[in-house]
C-alpha cells in the first residue's frame, strides 16, 4: 500500500504544514498498521515496538502502539504510548501545526475513552 506524495503534500498544504523529510520507517509502520487493521494486534504491537526501539520518538509508531495495545486490552500501555506522543507534539507544532493538532485530538480522545470505560 503506497501513498501518492502529491496528494499527501496537497493535504498538508491545506493544513498549513510543511512536508516532512522521508520517513525511513514508513514501510515498517505501514505494515504494522495493516496488521492492526486485520486484528493481528500482537504482531502489530511487536512491529510498532520494533520501530520504537530504533526511534523512540516516532509519532506514528507511538500512536499505532497505543491503538494495538488498546485493542489487546493493555490499557496502561496504550495510555502511556498516547501520553508520550502528546509530550512530543511541541517538536512539530511550528512546522506541522495541522498534524500536531490532529494527533493531539486523537490521542487525547483515546485516553479519555479508556479512562471513562
Amino acid at each position: 500500500m503506497g501513498y501518492d506524495i502529491t496528494e499527501y503534500s496537497a493535504v498538508l498544504d491545506g493544513l498549513g504544514d510543511k512536508v516532512a523529510a522521508p520517513d525511513p520507517f514508513a514501510d515498517q509502520v505501514s505494515e504494522a498498521w495493516e496488521m492492526h487493521l486485520n486484528n493481528k494486534n500482537e504482531l502489530a504491537l511487536s512491529a510498532f515496538e520494533k520501530v520504537l526501539s530504533q526511534d523512540a520518538n516516532h509519532m506514528d509508531a507511538l500512536y499505532g502502539k497505543g491503538m494495538a495495545a488498546k485493542s489487546l486490552g493493555q490499557k496502561d500501555g496504550a495510555i502511556a504510548a498516547f501520553r508520550k506522543l502528546l509530550e512530543l507534539l511541541d517538536t512539530i507544532r511550528e512546522d506541522m501545526p495541522g498534524r500536531a493538532t490532529m494527533l493531539e485530538r486523537m490521542a487525547k480522545k483515546q485516553i479519555e475513552w479508556m479512562q471513562a470505560g
